[in-house]
């Protein structure tokens, strides 16, 4: 999931890579177009994002620019492209969870309001958090994991309703003058 490099130069004007060319949207076009993705389609959009970004990370290269802008969606697979060289694992880890964020929520933490307002899988958030608050980097690895194996999730919706409770505890309730709402919490 990396475009292929044939040749590196270097001339007057500066430096630039010759890349296999795929026609392709880049994620922030597609957000515009088609709006926010469910779970498992971000999921399957930016796997391949991760991957890319792992064997870059093994062999001890920072991507430097991950965002909706760089990733692009071609008719084979999602492309990890314009990398400009970066500083640390740690800042390709965070642009990654924040583009993946946005593509799900179709919001930036910062136009959400905070990490805390978005309503995200616990996985994911525990990913997030170890991301910008761990003293240990996160790597791409543990991220692959956590993406892979998070279950499909109803993300940006509130919790569904609880279901009542059998009408025979209701009869009971009301007989010992029980509060419904006492019924309800000691049920859930």
């Amino acid at each position: 999931s990396l475009p292929l490099v044939y040749t590196v130069k270097a001339d007057g004007t500066g430096a630039y890579a010759v890349c296999s060319y795929e026609p392709s949207r880049s994620l922030a076009e597609i957000l515009s177009q088609t709006g926010i993705k469910s779970y498992e389609e971000t999921k399957a959009l930016m796997l391949p994002v991760i991957v890319a970004l792992k064997v870059m990370h093994d062999k001890k290269v920072c991507h430097g620019s991950v965002s909706l802008d760089s990733i692009r969606q071609t008719k084979k697979t999602t492309l990890l492209c314009d990398a400009t060289g970066g500083t640390g694992c740690l800042s390709d880890i965070r642009a990654f969870l924040m583009a993946f964020v946005t593509l799900l929520c179709g919001k930036t933490m910062s136009e959400a309001g905070g990490f805390g307002s978005l309503m995200l899988p616990e996985e994911i958030r525990t990913c997030m958090q170890a991301a910008f608050a761990a003293e240990e980097p996160l790597s791409a690895d543990s991220v692959l994991d956590t993406i892979y194996h998070c279950g499909q999730v109803a993300v940006g919706q509130s919790a569904p309703s609880p279901t009542p409770p059998p009408s025979y505890l209701l009869t009971l309730a009301e007989t010992h003058h029980v509060p419904l709402t006492v019924l309800m919490t000691s049920l859930t």
